[in-house]
C-alpha cells in the first residue's frame, strides 16, 4: 500500500488526498483549538498537510505519522515525521487526530497504528479517531482487508469493533459519535480514545 499512496500523494491525486475544510473536521471529531493550542499533536495521515499547517498555526509542537514518504515530505519543514507507529516516542502527545484514514486500512495495520498512538498519548493524552460505518449492515466488520477495498475506503467498521480494536492496542473509548454521509450510503463516526 506504501507504493499507491506514494504514488497519490506524487500526482496530487485529489480524490484520495484530504484537503478536506480543516475547521469542519475539527467539529466532527469534537475536537476545538482551544484543545490544540500550543500543545503536542500528532497528525495521523498527513493529506494534503493542510491539519499540520493549521495545527502549526496554533503554535502546537506539530508531529506527523504517514505511510508515504511523499506526505511527510510536504510537512518536514515544520513538523517532526514518523513512518511507523511502533517507533512513535511513548507518552508524548497531549492530542493526536486521524481522520479519513482507517477507512483505508486493514486490520493488522489498524492495530498496529492503534498500538502505537495509544503509547504514545501522555496520561491525560486523547486520540481523536474518524472511521467509517456502512449503512449497509453486510459491508460492516467483513474479513476483506484487500487492497481494492483499502485503497476505496471500504473497511468500514462498527462501533463494537473499534472498542475491540482498541481494548487489543491498550486504550479504551470514553466518547463516540457519528454523522450521516448519505452521499457515501456511511456515517462518518469518531471516537476519543485513552490509553488504559
Amino acid at each position: 500500500m506504501k507504493a499507491f499512496w506514494d504514488a497519490q500523494h506524487q500526482a496530487n491525486e485529489r480524490l484520495y488526498l484530504t484537503g478536506s475544510n480543516v475547521p469542519m473536521l475539527m467539529t466532527r471529531l469534537r475536537v476545538t483549538d482551544d484543545d490544540c493550542r500550543g500543545r503536542a499533536v500528532l497528525d495521523v495521515g498527513v493529506g494534503l498537510g493542510k491539519m499540520a499547517q493549521h495545527l502549526q498555526a496554533l503554535g502546537c509542537e506539530v508531529h506527523c505519522l504517514d505511510i508515504s514518504t511523499v506526505a511527510l515530505d510536504r510537512v518536514r519543514g515544520f513538523a517532526s515525521t514518523y513512518e511507523d507507529p511502533l517507533a512513535l516516542p511513548p507518552e508524548t502527545f497531549d492530542l493526536a487526530i486521524c481522520h479519513l484514514v482507517s477507512q483505508h486500512m486493514a486490520e493488522a495495520d489498524l492495530i498496529r497504528m492503534l498500538t502505537g498512538v495509544i503509547a504514545s498519548l501522555k496520561d491525560d493524552g486523547m486520540f481523536a479517531l474518524q472511521f467509517s460505518i456502512s449503512d449497509d449492515p453486510a459491508n460492516n466488520d467483513i474479513l476483506d482487508d484487500s487492497r481494492e477495498r483499502q485503497i476505496s475506503g471500504g473497511c468500514c467498521r462498527t462501533a463494537s469493533k473499534i472498542v475491540a480494536l482498541v481494548t487489543a492496542a491498550g486504550g479504551k473509548c470514553t466518547i463516540f459519535g457519528h454523522d450521516p454521509w448519505p452521499d457515501h450510503r456511511s456515517s462518518w463516526s469518531y471516537a476519543h480514545i485513552r490509553r488504559c
